[in-house]
């Protein structure tokens, strides 16, 4: 007798068909999830590393930090000044962004250790100065002055190409012995990009925002991307003087100032108990994608119209940066960015046409105190 083989019917291979297809889309959203997952690592792991970057030596600079001149003639003076340039990085013939200057002194101990430092100052009649440019040659060759224990440090961020001018290089420039004519501490050295690229060397690039805050004897808190400064909130620029930037709480300006009087005066000299640093670097990784405005943008209209909106889930900052222009943004509307704040964080409010670069960033914060503070109590 014949053995009848029973076959599959159509609603189990339905039934089989339908649990395979249900088990594929796990298993191919599952390993969506992991790339993305290795991606937003490997985005992490990069931006720990730009942090690195620069944290590293701003750090070691601000835990040397000298505040303390002597008023006899002769001694260089040693200052803690930031402020803000005016650029024009796009030609337009008006200022669109307020590059931050950071200067200060620091002392370096470690000359004994360095060949090129014991070298410096062995020959009479030298004139080059310690400025990380040729300082090896120039040794060898007798032409460097004594460092005297010093150095003048500079941090700047500017654009590295005009026709991209969102897209920052943060630069830092030494130099040493302290003083004289083009010290960084001098606020004519540097008045442009150009100025700052012959004095300084490029330290960290893809920065969109470069940014320093510091903590003064009546500061509560660092009150972060505050838009109207307060006096119990930390101070915008710096003048250890007291007799270079005038009274106020907003950039290029100091609460504490005295002035010009003050300049030549040492005795009344302050300096920062602490600095908080924020840096925001544009995003990398497979799923950084390209974003354009799809309309022109005036200098008030608060709705933007960008072609990938999707940018914003990039980043948890609530800001994009079309061209060179900050905006912060209450919230987005299929391709509509509604913006809260036109031109902060040191860039101005300008015309955008269609077309141009809109960008977001990560945002990386960090205190940073000073062992060699000087503070003004009777402001108590």
């Amino acid at each position: 007798m014949r053995t009848r083989t029973r076959g599959f019917t159509l609603v189990e291979l339905i039934l089989a068909m339908s649990l395979f297809l249900v088990l594929g889309t796990a298993l191919v959203a599952l390993l969506a999830r992991a790339m993305d997952f290795l991606d937003t690592g490997s985005q992490g792991t990069e931006v720990l590393d730009k942090s690195m970057d620069f944290l590293r030596p701003l750090k070691a600079d601000l835990q040397n930090v000298l505040v303390e001149r002597r008023g006899d003639p002769g001694v260089p003076e040693i200052r803690f000044y930031s402020d803000y340039v005016p650029l024009d990085p796009g030609g337009k013939g008006r200022t669109t962004m307020w590059a931050q200057r950071l200067a200060f002194v620091r002392s370096t101990e470690e000359e004994a250790a360095d060949r090129v430092t014991r070298a410096a100052g062995t020959k009479a009649g030298a004139q080059a100065f310690l400025d990380g440019r040729n300082d090896g040659p120039e040794a060898a060759a007798g032409r460097l002055r004594a460092p005297g224990g010093m150095q003048e440090v500079l941090y700047m961020a500017v654009p590295e190409d005009p026709r991209d001018p969102g897209l920052l290089t943060l630069y830092r420039g030494i130099r040493s012995p302290v003083g004289g004519p083009g010290s960084l501490l001098d606020p004519k050295t540097v008045r442009s990009a150009a100025d700052l690229k012959k004095v300084a060397q490029p330290l960290l690039a893809g920065v969109l925002h470069f940014e320093v805050r510091f903590w003064t004897s009546r500061t509560k808190s660092w009150q972060p991307d505050s838009v109207v400064p307060s006096e119990d909130g930390p101070a915008l620029s710096w003048d250890s003087t007291r007799g270079i930037l005038p009274p106020g709480l907003r950039p290029n300006r100091f609460p504490f100032a005295r002035g010009p009087a003050s300049l030549a005066d040492p005795r009344d000299d302050i300096s920062p108990r602490a600095v908080r640093v924020q840096v925001v670097f544009e995003p990398t990784g497979t799923d950084v994608r390209i974003a354009r405005l799809l309309e022109p943008v005036d200098e008030r209209q608060t709705r933007v119209e960008v072609d990938t909106p999707e940018i914003a889930s990039l980043t948890d900052d609530r800001a994009i940066k079309v061209g060179a222009e900050w905006m912060s943004y209450s919230s987005i509307l299929g391709t509509t960015f509604s913006i809260v704040n036109r031109g902060f964080r040191g860039t101005e409010a300008t015309r955008h046409a269609a077309g141009e670069r809109v960008r977001v960033g990560t945002r990386v914060e960090r205190e940073i105190r000073i062992p060699a503070f000087r503070e003004d109590r009777s402001f108590r």
